[in-house]
Formats: C-alpha cells, sequence, structure tokens
C-alpha cells in the first residue's frame, strides 16, 4: 500500500480538564470553568491549565495567569484546582479505546493521540470518516467525553483538522 493511501486520525479531547470537571460536576455545565495550576505564593498565583468554552469566550487560555483570567470573567466563574490523577485515568480510557482501532497508536499527550488506521479502512476515507464518527460516539458514550478528530494521509494534517473543527468536530 503506497503512502497516499495512508489513512491517520488525530484525535484530541476538547478542553479536557474542564470537560472531566463538568462531567464529575454536572452543576458546572453552562458556567465558565477553570481549571488552575496554583503556585501557592498566593491564593490567585499560578497559571490557567484548561478552560471551557463559556471561559475561551471572555478570552480566557491555557498559560495565561489566573489572576488575568479573573479579571475577564463574570464572579459566576468556577476556578478549580487541576486533579492531574483524575485526568490519566480518564485519558487511559480514551487510549484503551483508542487502542481497539489499531495497534498503531501515538499518545501525543494527555488529551491527544494519532492512530493509523489504513489497515483498518483499507486506505478507503469514506469508511474512515464513518470509524472517525464511531469513535466519537463510543468516548462520548463510554467516557462522557468530547473530541474532535481529524482524518488525513498523515498526522500532521489530521491535527490541523481536528484542531479546526473544534469544538465537537
Amino acid at each position: 500500500m503506497g503512502a497516499s493511501n495512508r489513512v491517520v486520525l488525530f484525535l484530541d479531547l476538547d478542553h479536557f480538564f474542564a470537560q472531566v470537571e463538568e462531567i464529575q460536576q454536572p452543576a458546572l455545565k453552562g458556567r465558565p470553568v477553570v481549571v488552575c495550576v496554583y503556585s501557592g505564593r498566593t491564593e490567585t498565583s499560578g497559571v490557567v491549565s484548561s478552560a471551557n468554552y463559556e471561559a475561551r469566550s471572555y478570552g480566557v487560555r491555557a498559560g495565561m495567569p489566573i489572576a488575568r483570567a479573573l479579571r475577564l470573567l463574570p464572579p459566576t466563574a468556577v476556578f478549580l484546582p487541576a486533579r492531574l490523577q483524575l485526568y490519566s485515568s480518564y485519558s487511559e480510557g480514551v487510549m484503551a479505546i483508542l487502542s481497539q482501532y489499531s495497534d498503531k497508536l501515538s499518545v501525543e499527550s494527555v488529551d491527544e493521540a494519532a492512530v493509523d488506521i489504513t489497515d483498518r479502512v483499507g486506505g478507503d476515507f469514506s469508511k474512515a470518516e464513518e470509524l472517525a464518527r464511531e469513535l466519537k460516539e463510543r468516548i462520548r458514550s463510554e467516557m462522557g467525553l468530547r473530541c474532535s478528530v481529524g482524518v488525513a494521509p498523515n498526522r500532521i494534517v489530521a491535527k490541523v483538522a481536528a484542531d479546526s473543527s473544534k469544538p465537537d468536530g
């Protein structure tokens, strides 16, 4: 099978840490949610690790100082400390699902992975799109998580496709 027939799926878990917090605490849905890594120097020192789309609509982004996010957001916003062990357990569940689709899985980070599905779909991009939709549904039904998935002949283009279709694309 030639390189032009290669099919790669790239999965990105949307606002992953904040989304897990929303699953754990359903009352958070619809509110700006910011997951933070606190430095401990002061009550507001540290950085934003993840923000849901409600918080992002106010300009809050990962890597931003918590103090700045506090100034941008309304009083209804929720700031939570990062719970890395919890997020890792959700990530492991997602990666276990992904590994059922191909043994050519490349875990990029806790919330991203690339999967070569060429053998599974025989180089057919229509089948790959169906598989991507099935995968998204499984992750939503089994883990409660939304994700964006890109399908392309290589990892880089698949990642760009996933990024351009956020959220839940």
